[in-house]
């Protein structure tokens, strides 16, 4: 998402006055995310939008490993072009992307390293953009899942019939991202708040899973 995002014409709908739904501005600056996190396309290919959005911020986090590690080299662009340091931290994308059910070994590693330098740049907007990318659980299929005539087969179908994300897949995406939080075997405050903050969003409930 730029800066138009932040200027006055986001504020306003022409010489209207209507406020924009904050949603779709949201919503329409994915695309442009992407594209500045995958220009070839290639890591995002063939996955859906919520997991496409909880690639990103399992990147985001290790990132945050990358850039305290360039931080603590004297030569930044010599660390970049260290390919067996970066390849520690692709091979750990990689390893957590399937725990989300997203393969990405095809994937060239130039273009993970791209996503991985590059993600750490953006902005608070462009997270919001991304976080709310993933849809709400609909908490009336927590109903539906605990009816005792409710099989495991039927209730799957269902699920597919409403296009609705299974719930077990939102704990996953929560357990790995909190997973990769404990890399230094503590999640900080800010981590934890994160995190809580997710589950709230996506869930409804306040908890790590």
């Amino acid at each position: 998402m730029g800066d138009d995002c932040l200027n006055d014409s986001c504020s306003n709908d022409g010489d209207t006055g209507i406020q924009p739904d904050w949603r779709s501005l949201l919503a329409g600056a994915l695309e442009g995310i992407c594209a500045q996190l995958d220009p070839s396309g290639q890591v995002f290919a063939s996955i859906d939008t919520a997991r496409r959005s909880v690639l990103i911020l399992l990147a985001c986090r290790l990132a945050k490993d990358i850039e305290e590690q360039m931080a603590s080299t004297v030569d930044s662009a010599v660390f970049i072009q260290n390919n067996d340091t970066v390849a520690h931290y692709i091979m750990d994308f990689q390893r957590h992307a399937r725990l989300i059910g997203i393969d990405i070994t095809t994937v060239s590693d130039a273009n993970v390293r791209w996503l991985l330098l590059t993600v750490k740049n953006l902005n608070s907007i462009q997270l919001l953009s991304i976080i709310h990318a993933v849809p709400a659980f609909e908490q009336s299929t927590v109903e539906v899942v605990a009816a005792a005539t409710m099989t495991k087969d039927n209730y799957r179908e269902k699920q597919q019939q409403r296009s609705q994300i299974d719930y077990n897949d939102y704990q996953q995406w929560l357990s790995t991202l909190h997973t990769v939080m404990l890399h230094d075997t503590i999640v900080s405050q800010d981590e934890y708040d994160c995190l809580m903050g997710l589950s709230e969003q996506w869930l409804g409930v306040r908890q790590l899973f």
